[in-house]
């Protein structure tokens, strides 16, 4: 191999990362049930999504995360045969939290510049409002994919699939 051959490979290697995103997702039980839950009914509550940033783009956004959740938790509930009833002994709440961020800083600047973060928050309550358990899913986007700063809506979505896909294999 020749020397501008391997200096090609070599800026290439080093390159990659920097243009990759960070699209990581993290899982986190905060609270944990005392005994192995055993449900087959509970309530849904209304799920709630906000974002940092409030404009028309954002709350078309919000509004897709919004059915994406309640699609995806219907479709795991009735996977593990657990019905959504009102007056259930468990309640479910839901909240989605996004911070969209600057996709251009993304692309342009880096180094966390323009990141966003997509959060969401899955808790089951009793009858009396005390938790009995709780998890935390959160996706980042700190880098630009290529060169056009990353989609957080990608990853807003991916976090959510998989804070559904965290909280249905649990109960």
């Amino acid at each position: 191999m020749s020397a501008p051959s391997i200096v090609r490979l070599a800026l290439l290697v080093l390159l990659l990362p920097a243009l990759a995103a960070c699209g990581r997702i993290h899982h986190r039980v905060d609270t944990s049930p005392a005994i192995l839950l055993s449900i087959n009914q509970l309530t849904v509550a209304a799920i709630e999504v906000s974002s940092h940033e409030d404009n028309a783009d954002t709350r078309v956004y919000n509004v897709e995360l919004k059915q994406q959740l309640q699609r995806e938790l219907a479709q795991a509930l009735s996977a593990k045969n657990v019905r959504n009833v009102r007056n259930a002994p468990l309640t479910l709440d839901a909240r989605i939290r996004v911070i969209y961020g600057k996709r251009a800083l993304r692309a342009f600047v880096g180094f966390g510049a323009g990141s966003g973060r997509a959060m969401v928050y899955l808790t089951l309550r009793d009858r009396d409002g005390n938790t009995v358990y709780s998890t935390y899913t959160e996706g980042n986007l700190r880098r630009a994919r290529w060169v056009g700063g990353g989609d957080m809506m990608t990853v807003a979505r991916r976090t959510v699939s998989a804070a559904v896909k965290d909280f249905s294999a649990r109960i």
